[in-house]
């Protein structure tokens, strides 16, 4: 049969199975575009072994048993409402649309049974802002572009300020796994502001990057305030391009009571101490382009990377 005869097509639920084939697929979408994808393929393998779709589910998209594209559909908060978050890559193999069509078809069904059991009325989709490919395809679908994205940036780690810590303020790496829930729950309490921070991040990523074989303790910090916790920073390891060793600051936060004391500057600081003792050749972070966080990454050198940059669609269902 010829491999690009749309009788050959077929979509099935996605498996754990899939994890190392939707991996590769991953690698190459990212690297038609020139840049890496946010997951290895290791990476890859260890979000399958969690429970990322329990509140979705997600389908392949095959063509003589190779997976061409995938996509999913799941529950989710989202700039203070709830959303069904979509998401669909697309392998050159698939992007005539007598092709996709068949998986975006189903993924808008499981979309509207999970609205309909949640009681959304949105869909939101989001994509880095170097992906050509992509948002050409959903814009097809019905998605338009929201004014708020999510603004990425990069420290050379060069030129670093001093760590200069508040009164009575001591930085240490978190205690694992024992201290897991408390970085949970301190990201609980100091993202109090969602429309302009975002959600906090979930369980499930500290979990992937704690099964990372390369992790180490030090890229969980909390902030103590003699037994009281007061922040924390979360680092994740990179991509790493040819000659550039990188990690991302993927969150850092202060609790509402200690805030603007110099916690969040110091944490950070920390962090990209850290970074640069691990031969790094770059830190990336970012916020939402509301959060008044970012004249602070301003300040202590951080710029604008568009590899972190995130733009993101919605549509109603």
């Amino acid at each position: 049969m010829n491999v690009n005869d749309a009788s050959s097509l077929k979509i099935r639920p996605i498996e754990k199975s899939d994890a190392y084939q939707v991996g590769i697929l991953t690698d190459r979408i990212y690297a038609e575009m020139g840049t890496e994808p946010l997951y290895s393929v290791d990476a890859m393998i260890r979000l399958f072994e969690t429970p990322w779709l329990q509140d979705g589910a997600g389908l392949v998209l095959e063509q003589n048993k190779l997976i061409i594209g995938y996509g999913w559909a799941r529950y989710q908060a989202w700039h203070c409402r709830n959303v069904i978050n979509m998401g669909l890559f697309l392998g050159p193999e698939a992007r005539e649309r007598g092709k996709y069509k068949i998986l975006t078809d189903e993924l808008f069904k499981i979309a509207q049974g999970l609205a309909h059991r949640f009681r959304i009325s949105e869909a939101l989709i989001f994509y880095r802002s170097v992906d050509y490919i992509h948002p050409p395809i959903i814009y097809q679908l019905g998605f338009q572009k929201h004014p708020v994205s999510m603004l990425g940036f990069r420290h050379t780690l060069e030129s670093l300020d001093e760590i200069k810590l508040p009164p009575g303020i001591v930085i240490r790496p978190a205690h694992l796994p024992d201290e897991k829930g408390l970085i949970h729950s301190l990201g609980m309490e100091a993202f109090d502001d969602p429309l302009n921070q975002g959600e906090h991040i979930h369980e499930s990523h500290l979990d992937i990057e704690m099964g990372n074989p390369e992790f180490k303790n030090e890229q969980f910090m909390i902030a103590w305030q003699e037994d009281k916790p007061a922040g924390y920073l979360v680092i994740f390891s990179g991509t790493n391009r040819p000659g550039e060793k990188s990690y991302d600051i993927a969150e850092v936060g202060v609790v509402p009571r200690m805030r603007r004391k110099g916690i969040g500057t110091a944490l950070l600081l920390s962090a990209l101490h850290w970074i640069k003792k691990q031969n790094a050749r770059v830190a990336l972070i970012a916020a939402f382009s509301s959060n008044s966080v970012i004249s602070l990454y301003w300040r202590l050198k951080f710029r604008p990377d568009p590899l972190r940059t995130y733009n993101f669609f919605i549509r109603q269902i």
